[in-house]
């Protein structure tokens, strides 16, 4: 995976920890869908197997290190320098090879153009505001064949953000739902959707 961030200048330091500077692309909170993208990447192991992945707003890396235990090459990228310091000691804990964890903004990609595969992330937009980096980081860090796999749970940026798909040149499909129960106290269930996002394919 370090081949595909020093394409642009990064550094890996101390073998496994980069920084980027920027301003966004932050922690996943808890509960916010990564059970349901672990569920969708073990499915999808032999899809995955030797290929570069990114993990976006990887928190303390759980999915990061799931992808590269079903043997991707999993780039786990945060803004939070002190979340990536606990995700690597998550790994060491649990025996896993250790994925390239990297510090960096989504609105200034440190990943070479269409080098990742597969791409994943849960409830990673909260704000309107955040529908254009996002949609411009897939753009530019997605290979022709690749897509991405965005957890969300259910908030109202998500309409816009599947709305913009197609002026950007992307598509969308629910590929997996799942009601699961609130981390927080509230009446009611909450519903996790699972959406692959893709590169649209233009008519011939």
């Amino acid at each position: 995976a370090q081949h595909v961030l020093e394409a642009v200048g990064g550094k890996a330091v101390d073998g496994q920890f980069d920084h980027h500077e920027g301003q966004a692309g932050g922690s996943g909170h808890a509960g916010d869908g990564k059970a349901e993208r672990r569920t969708e990447q073990t499915e999808r192991r032999a899809e995955i197997a030797g290929r570069p992945c990114l993990d976006l707003g990887c928190g303390l890396g759980l999915t990061a290190m799931v992808g590269q235990w079903l043997g991707a090459q999993v780039i786990g990228m945060d803004y939070e320098e002190e979340a990536l310091h606990f995700a690597s000691l998550n790994a060491r804990h649990n025996g896993v090879s250790s994925p390239l964890w990297t510090v960096m903004d989504w609105r200034q990609p440190a990943v070479r153009p269409r080098s990742i595969f597969r791409l994943w992330g849960g409830d990673i937009m909260y704000e309107k505001r955040f529908v254009a980096p996002v949609m411009y980081f897939l753009s530019h860090v997605l290979t022709d064949d690749g897509a991405a796999w965005v957890a969300e749970p259910g908030r109202g940026v998500y309409e816009a953000f599947l709305q913009s798909l197609h002026g950007g040149g992307l598509e969308g499909r629910r590929v997996f739902t799942e009601r699961v129960e609130p981390l927080y106290a509230q009446p009611v269930p909450v519903t996790v959707a699972v959406w692959e996002i893709r590169r649209r394919v233009r008519p011939a």
